[in-house]
């Protein structure tokens, strides 16, 4: 639990570059994308953390982490614990625009 919690912190609170010019992603590059709801119906859930390689400008191979975790006392004697990890492959392919700043993509994900 602690290592979760260090990983989350990490992601949260790691620079990251800001720059006025849209930089979009090209072949070769690679991207993370964290999503951490903290205020959900569960104490403990990072909804998706995803890493992206893009194998060219349009076509980018994804891969999906999601873990949650929830503790339920349904009875007054009973404690039910469930911890889910997930793992999801999947696939986009972004179309070209003459905005720099849009990305529009199809993806498909298992």
């Amino acid at each position: 639990m602690r290592f979760i919690t260090t990983l989350t912190l990490i992601f949260i609170f790691f620079p990251t570059q800001i720059s006025a010019q849209p930089n979009l992603p090209t072949k070769g590059d690679i991207a993370t994308e964290v999503n951490f709801t903290p205020l959900s119906s569960s104490p403990f859930n990072i909804s998706t953390i995803k890493l992206r390689y893009y194998t060219s400008d349009q076509i980018v191979f994804r891969l999906g982490f999601s873990m949650s975790g929830k503790t339920e006392k349904p009875l007054e004697d009973v404690k039910s614990k469930v911890f889910e990890f997930n793992i999801r492959p999947g696939i986009e392919q972004h179309f070209s625009t003459e905005k720099k700043n849009l990305s529009p993509y199809v993806g498909v994900e298992l």
